[in-house]
């Protein structure tokens, strides 16, 4: 007996399909704009922690802030930054937290990162870390 079920008659599961590859899309954009935030923060300051990254890079509505927990592994694991410590959140919201303090540990390295993995909003040709 062929009874239909519910995939040959609920069209609900066509959206969400649909979504999916967006929000991956979406997810890779930000937590790429994380990374280079955090680099041109570093850059500029040495250290540099989530709650600084958090302040660069606005989260649409919707979108869990834990996303940036992914941030700073590959930009570690490449030797670009190293642990230096915990500090407190400066964020009301998260009061009490402790934040890993990243520090620039290869400042070259943070520059080449910068050129090949450009901004993805930025049509332009990248000159990210030209400047000395």
């Amino acid at each position: 007996m062929n009874r239909p079920t519910n995939r040959d008659t609920d069209d609900g599961a066509r959206p969400k399909q649909q979504a999916l590859p967006f929000s991956e899309s979406c997810r890779e954009k930000l937590v790429l704009k994380a990374r280079r935030g955090l680099l041109i923060h570093a850059l500029e300051f040495a250290t540099v922690t989530a709650d600084d990254v958090r302040e660069l890079v606005p989260l649409p509505p919707g979108i869990n802030p834990t996303i940036f927990g992914s941030v700073p592994g590959p930009l570690a694991n490449a030797g670009i930054i190293l642990f230096h410590g915990y500090v407190k959140t400066t964020r009301k919201m998260a009061h009490a937290r402790r934040n890993v303090n990243w520090f620039l540990n290869d400042r070259d390295a943070a520059k080449r990162w910068l050129i090949t993995h450009p901004d993805p909003d930025d049509t332009s040709p990248t000159t990210a870390g030209s400047e000395g």
